[in-house]
């Protein structure tokens, strides 16, 4: 089910109270520090995740995805190339995207 349907379900009280829910979530997590990773896709998902401080680390992921995925042996549409990309996210997000290494 939808998170929309689901709503449609909820009385006006309901949602009222989830919407103030809604907004303290909101405001503790954009009250947290941002903090920079770089995020490692095969061009399709994220497959890796490493903290700023470990470029090397995610350099070498990166390339170990090429190499497995047989990239330099075969024309690949450049939406397909794997990549590696810096975001910043909340810290309440970090331990989500780390858990991709494991």
């Amino acid at each position: 089910m939808s998170i929309e349907k689901y709503l449609k379900t909820l009385s006006i009280d309901q949602l009222y109270f989830a919407e103030e829910k809604c907004k303290e979530l909101i405001g503790h997590i954009t009250s947290q520090d941002k903090i920079k990773l770089f995020v490692i896709d095969n061009g399709l998902f994220n497959v890796a995740c490493f903290s700023y401080d470990d470029f090397d680390k995610a350099r070498e992921k990166l390339c170990e995805v090429i190499m497995e995925d047989g990239i330099v042996s075969r024309k690949v549409k450049q939406r397909e190339m794997p990549s590696i990309s810096l975001v910043s996210v909340y810290a309440s997000e970090v331990e989500d995207l780390m858990s991709l290494n494991d």
